[in-house]
């Protein structure tokens, strides 16, 4: 293993919390309102793909905080991806649907 300043082992360790924490308040924001219409799955669903290849580069090197993060990642995005499923408002679809109908036929 290389070594690195002492810096640069803080400055790492502070990136892997913050952009951990990072997912925290839309946890809550969304658990609390018992809506997800302001979350972007597009966003999450490319973040957690990102984590997975960090995950699956960082292995085989031996970059242990860099997996170990990215896993704690994925396990923040996963009741994002569940809420949105539980939350999300199909009213809506269907709202737009015959709104376009009645658009198209009057």
């Amino acid at each position: 293993m290389q070594h690195l300043p002492l810096c640069a082992h803080i400055a790492g360790c502070i990136a892997n919390i913050s952009s951990n924490l990072a997912f925290v308040p839309q946890i809550i924001k969304s658990f609390r309102r018992k809506r997800v219409d302001d979350v972007s799955i597009g966003m999450f669903f490319i973040l957690f793909s990102t984590q997975i290849c960090w995950i699956v580069y960082a292995a085989p090197i031996g970059a242990k905080n860099l997996w170990i993060s990215s896993t704690i990642e994925i396990i923040l995005l996963l009741p994002l991806f569940i809420m949105w499923f539980l939350y999300r408002r199909p009213q809506h679809r269907a709202q737009r649907f015959s709104e376009s109908t009645a658009s198209a036929t009057g």
